[in-house]
């Protein structure tokens, strides 16, 4: 099986890093989370003072925990959320696999609908 993948962290790049460079620009104080810790220090670098980095993954919920906990003890509130981690995964019909489902529907799906649902405690 040929599976192509495609992902989008939630801040490391693409419109996720670019929505965030826009909040600084207007003055907020942004946090940006994503799973490889390398593309995150990079990101905040590029960010400068008013951002922080928070590794971990989306689709696990203890990981979503802890994101909103440091938020919470750090600024006690939140104000906006940009929800932005995606995946793609590419394979021939008869060769998707529940692991493959799993996978793509855990970042786009279940890691969007619980962190919506996080953030809002």
């Amino acid at each position: 099986m040929k599976v192509e993948s495609r992902s989008s962290p939630a801040g490391n790049s693409g419109i996720g890093l670019a929505t965030a460079k826009e909040f600084v620009s207007e003055g907020a104080f942004v946090y940006i989370t994503g799973r490889r810790t390398a593309e995150l220090e990079s990101a905040v670098k590029e960010l400068g003072p008013n951002a922080a980095g928070i590794a971990g993954d989306v689709a696990k919920l203890s990981d979503l925990d802890r994101v909103f906990e440091r938020i919470k003890s750090e600024k006690n509130r939140l104000d906006i959320l940009f929800v932005n981690a995606g995946m793609a995964k590419y394979a021939p019909l008869g060769e998707i696999t529940e692991d493959l489902f799993d996978s793509i529907f855990a970042v786009n799906v279940k890691a969007v609908l619980f962190t919506v649902q996080k953030a809002s405690h």
